[in-house]
């Protein structure tokens, strides 16, 4: 799935832990942009992993950027 379109995820955009600390950097309601992970058909190889991470205002869209949609059975 990696390299087919860059996804939006649920993070607002936060800098990581400059301690070297392990923890996601998810801060709710400081920015008005949200993290797209991952890369697409657009980027060089480096960038299609889904460690990669960029940003973008929420209502953003284009043809290299989208969701992944996830089913939970009950």
């Amino acid at each position: 799935m990696h390299g087919n379109i860059a996804e939006w995820v649920e993070d607002v955009a936060a800098e990581y832990l400059k301690d070297g600390g392990t923890e996601e950097a998810v801060v709710t309601g400081r920015r008005n942009a949200r993290v797209l992970r991952g890369g697409s058909w657009l980027n060089d190889t480096y960038y299609v992993r889904s460690s990669s991470r960029s940003y973008g205002a929420p209502g953003n869209s284009d043809d290299y950027i989208g969701f992944r949609v996830a089913r939970a059975s009950l």
